[in-house]
């Protein structure tokens, strides 16, 4: 083999070589951008369910605040009606 054809092989090979490096790096550089993209999808997500996550905590709260002062409202009109009837003289009727 001459020295020329060796050379010719070994420039082959190195460009080869160097190409598929060059590839390595495009996708790489790709799966980093798809990456950087899906973070900031995953960032997205997670402030929607942490935002989400703050109205259920509200709305229950304040159903729950709501369902115990009607309870209590509920108690309180039915001690009021007891009362009152039983000044007016109507015990019999609860008895």
């Amino acid at each position: 083999m001459s020295a020329e054809a060796v050379a010719k092989v070994a420039f082959d090979l190195w460009a080869q070589w160097t190409s598929e490096i060059r590839a390595t790096e495009i996708a790489r550089e790709k799966h980093s951008k798809e990456l950087v993209s899906l973070r900031a999808r995953v960032t997205e997500l997670e402030r929607q369910r942490d935002a989400s996550a703050s109205w259920r905590l509200l709305f229950m709260t304040v159903r729950g605040s709501a369902i115990a002062v009607g309870g209590s409202l509920a108690v309180t009109l039915g001690m009021m009606v007891f009362a009152l009837a039983y000044k007016l003289g109507l015990q019999r009727a609860f008895t």
